[in-house]
């Protein structure tokens, strides 16, 4: 998936600036976005597609037993607003698997993760609740990108916290800093050494 992308990008020309897997995925998803978006109407839609798949990733995350890439068409017609499951297809993100009960199946399980990170940016009362969990392996690359979108200040709250013997906040943080764009901070330039 990752090949596929930088590949669309370089046809695009737009690939000169990115470099974390972050931005990636965020020139990625923008790129997808403005093919759609030929018209208002259609950046309305654009704009409501993005909105959905950030709330759709990340309620199916927190459930007790997390829906990971697999979602039921069920969860998500309860968290769509202004736009049916059938749009969100159209833009290559998910498809519709039709069996009983129907999914909504992300074509690459990374995209959930970018979304639902993005979902949490925008609603940054969840930040605290995911670094709460940050040994829930669901949460790892949620958390990867999110150091890719806020950056030392996130870091930092993931390192700064009591680790276990194994020092796994220590390891996590490190995989965090390169998501990042800029490496500045307190920890950081230790987590770098």
């Amino acid at each position: 998936m990752l090949a596929y992308m930088v590949k669309k990008l370089l046809e695009e020309g737009t690939e000169k600036d990115i470099q974390t897997r972050t931005e990636l995925y965020q020139a990625f998803v923008e790129y997808i976005l403005r093919e759609h978006n030929r018209d208002e109407y259609q950046f309305t839609t654009a704009h409501n597609v993005k909105k959905n798949l950030q709330k759709v990733s990340y309620t199916a995350l927190v459930l007790e037993n997390p829906q990971i890439q697999k979602i039921s068409l069920l969860h998500c017609e309860r968290k769509l607003e202004n736009i049916t499951c059938e749009k969100l297809t159209t833009y290559g993100f998910v498809n519709l698997i039709l069996e009983k009960p129907d999914f909504l199946y992300f074509t690459h399980q990374s995209f959930q993760e970018f979304f639902a990170a993005c979902y949490v940016i925008e609603n940054k009362e969840y930040i605290d609740e995911v670094i709460k969990q940050v040994w829930h392996p669901k949460w790892k690359e949620v958390i990867k990108f999110l150091a890719g979108l806020i950056g030392s200040s996130f870091v930092e709250k993931i390192y700064n916290r009591k680790d276990n013997i194994i020092h796994s906040r220590l390891f996590l943080a490190i995989e965090c800093v390169r998501e990042m764009r800029e490496k500045e901070g307190k920890y950081i330039q230790i987590l770098i050494e």
